[in-house]
């Protein structure tokens, strides 16, 4: 980049501006982003992301959600709730199937968090020892 100052105008030229004025033409897919060129959701990131939400949904939510179920239905049953007299058991059981299944995704955060932290850091590390420099 070159600039030029003449009375009160200041004339700034870009590479691709003298590239194009000169005639030649630069190709973009040369140039990279220093922070945005390595790509860190790689195809084994995704798949660990992948089996981890899953893993969370069969072994933390869908037990505390059916759990919470469980219990809110029998404590209805046994008289210590009372159910609407709107829209019956059922809006409770609603609720507690929810917050179960809330409570058991928040649960499984930390165990998600792990893996594909691991992941992420290996991938980098690779990026870091074969760089692909063009």
């Amino acid at each position: 980049m070159s600039s030029e100052t003449t009375g009160q105008t200041m004339a700034v030229t870009t590479e691709e501006a003298a590239d194009a004025a000169t005639g030649s033409v630069a190709v973009k897919g040369d140039r990279k982003c220093p922070v945005s060129d390595q790509p860190i959701f790689r195809d084994d990131v995704i798949k660990v992301w992948k089996e981890c939400q899953e893993e969370s949904f069969w072994y933390r939510a869908l037990p505390f959600s059916l759990g919470s179920m469980a219990i809110t239905g029998g404590l209805i049953y046994n008289g210590i709730w009372k159910s609407s007299k709107r829209f019956g058991p059922f809006s409770k059981l609603a609720v507690a199937g929810i917050l179960g299944y809330a409570v058991g995704k928040a649960s499984y955060v930390g165990t998600c968090r792990d893996p594909v932290t691991m992941c992420v850091t290996n991938v980098r590390k690779q990026l870091r020892l074969h760089p692909q420099n063009k």
